[in-house]
């Protein structure tokens, strides 16, 4: 409809806006996995240092993609989707045992808490490493 109503302009166009959302995504999903990743190791470790800095999880990441966006064809690309695959399994699997398995907190009043009380950004307690793997899941999902 566009391209019937603006000519040629507005292929030019919707391909920029495209290019500049999908840019914007791409940004938003570095700056994730890095606050993501640094969480989960400063659980692990218990300090923040290099192996804890966001800088070292989004160089890591961009490497670890560049082979998938050099791929010329489809075919070649049937690694990413084993692994896109078993993140989604594995998301599944996280949130099957922190619904089921681990202990929920209770409201002010002794009942437990519903599902919208709990905080998922922050991870707190014994479960902050489960809670940190599940969001990151959810970047790579995204």
């Amino acid at each position: 409809m566009g391209y019937m109503l603006l000519g040629r302009k507005s292929i030019f166009a919707v391909s920029f806006i495209t290019f500049f959302l999908c840019f914007g995504i791409s940004i938003v999903y570095f700056i994730l996995f890095g606050k993501l990743c640094e969480r989960i190791m400063d659980n692990i470790l218990g300090y923040t240092g290099f192996w804890t800095s966001k800088m070292l999880f989004k160089v890591l990441l961009g490497v670890s993609l560049l082979p998938l966006v050099l791929k010329k064809e489809l075919k070649e690309m049937k690694g990413a989707s084993i692994i896109l695959f078993s993140g989604i399994v594995i998301f599944m699997g996280v949130l099957f045992n922190d619904l089921f398995f681990l202990e929920w907190t209770k409201s002010q009043d002794g009942t437990p808490a519903h599902l919208s009380d709990k905080n998922y950004w922050t991870p707190s307690g014994k479960t902050g490493i489960v809670e940190a793997i599940a969001n990151l899941l959810i970047a790579f999902m995204y």
